[in-house]
């Protein structure tokens, strides 16, 4: 037995809905592609999406520790 089609793409971003979560626009989607910065994506065709947990994933490989400063006592 098959999947009806929305639960199965229920899992995943389409890139104006991806570009709306990260709240940037899919051109800088797009840009990250080319730059293979940005999250994984999968191609159908000329559909583009985007695995929700894949996405979650490359945000948290995104965290980084701030830049600590030493003070210097004078």
């Amino acid at each position: 037995m098959s999947e009806p089609k929305d639960e199965v793409l229920a899992e995943y971003f389409t890139k104006a809905q991806l570009a709306e979560f990260l709240g940037t626009s899919p051109r800088t989607l797009d840009r990250w592609e080319r730059q293979r910065i940005g999250p994984p994506r999968i191609k159908v065709g000329k559909l583009i999406l985007y695995r929700r947990q894949a996405v979650h994933d490359w945000l948290a490989a995104q965290e980084s520790q701030p830049v600590r400063t030493h003070r210097r006592v004078a």
